[in-house]
């Protein structure tokens, strides 16, 4: 098995493009739970923000025109 990895990566532009792949797969799984985190207080954050708006404007009306 060793001997066909050294096979493989005999040339730079092999071992260049092991290097990138492994570096990208590597990036891949350590950034994804941060994508996941980031996801999941955007839509809670977003979800205030238009609660927290439409009850400032639902106040407003009603104190300018319950009169």
């Amino acid at each position: 098995m060793l001997k066909k990895i050294k096979e493989k990566f005999t040339n730079a532009d092999n071992v260049i493009d092991g290097i990138v792949d492994f570096g990208l797969l590597v990036f891949d799984v350590l950034s994804s739970p941060i994508l996941l985190v980031m996801r999941i207080v955007r839509y809670y954050l977003k979800k205030w923000i238009k609660t927290f708006i439409k009850t400032f404007l639902k106040k407003t009306y009603h104190k300018i025109y319950d009169k």
